[in-house]
């Protein structure tokens, strides 16, 4: 690498991220003479965002040890993590861990993180009714549908549907996610 300056390392760990060189963006990022927020958020992301969910959360934990206070950014992060691993209780203590020892107020994307990890876990109508208090948006009832399928509540995604439609009647994904609800696979 011809300049080796942070942002360079960092745009290199996010790239190597989003094309699923996990180890060669962790060896990147280990090889790296000094680290910021950025570079812990950016691998902590990679990992949450690869299916590496312990690595992502064990992470978060060193960046901590390291005397480094996360942002918004790095619980969106985590939050993704705990939603893909199905840790619920973890997930609320991130928010609550969020809020009073950071002081950093829930970003939508936090709440739709919130929202998925109720979905997956089962929790339909906890889910819709944290849809419904927070003027929810057409990612996280699509999110909804998505759960519904998993869990076979077609009742519940034609109404998920619906107000993903209200928000975007181009987006397929309520579409397709519905009919694979109505015609299940032979």
């Amino acid at each position: 690498m011809p300049c080796r300056d942070l942002v360079s390392w960092n745009a290199l760990i996010a790239g190597l991220g989003q094309n699923s060189r996990i180890e060669s963006a962790r060896a990147l990022f280990d090889q790296m003479p000094w680290r910021d927020l950025i570079s812990w958020n950016a691998m902590i992301a990679v990992y949450a965002l690869n299916g590496h969910h312990a690595s992502s959360l064990e992470l978060f934990l060193a960046m901590a040890m390291e005397g480094l206070e996360p942002s918004d950014v790095t619980f969106s992060s985590v939050l993704t993590a705990c939603a893909h691993a199905g840790m619920v209780d973890r997930c609320s203590s991130c928010l609550e861990s969020m809020r009073s020892d950071y002081g950093i107020e829930e970003t939508l994307e936090h709440r739709r993180a919130l929202v998925d990890i109720l979905g997956r876990s089962g929790q339909l109508h906890r889910a819709r009714e944290m849809i419904q208090q927070q003027s929810g948006d057409g990612i996280s009832w699509t999110t909804l549908v998505g759960s519904c399928k998993i869990h076979g509540n077609p009742d519940l995604a034609k109404h998920a549907a619906r107000q993903a439609f209200s928000f975007d009647a181009k987006n397929s994904a309520p579409y397709v996610l519905l009919h694979s609800i109505q015609i299940p696979a032979t």
